[in-house]
């Protein structure tokens, strides 16, 4: 997928010129950029879940809606239906 987005990286600046990675610089950096992309989806993966599973436990708790959403952080705050 980043291969597809960026075909080719380039570094450098307007002053000074740029000049294409070399084959081994952009593979490196394709794969920091999709270990990065891998680990920031894992992170809202994992704190969604986390989500889930507190909002499941005050449910069982008998809280409501209203209390629910006072007890979870502002980012985390989801209308149960």
């Amino acid at each position: 997928m980043l291969k597809e987005e960026y075909p080719s990286l380039k570094v450098g600046s307007d002053n000074t010129g740029y000049v294409e990675l070399s084959s081994e610089e952009y593979e490196a950096t394709i794969n920091q950029w999709a270990d990065a992309r891998i680990d920031k989806e894992q992170r809202k993966a994992n704190q969604e879940a986390l989500r889930a599973t507190k909002i499941a436990a005050y449910q069982k708790l008998g809280l409501t809606e209203i209390e629910i959403a006072a007890l979870l952080p502002s980012s985390q705050v989801v209308p149960i239906i």
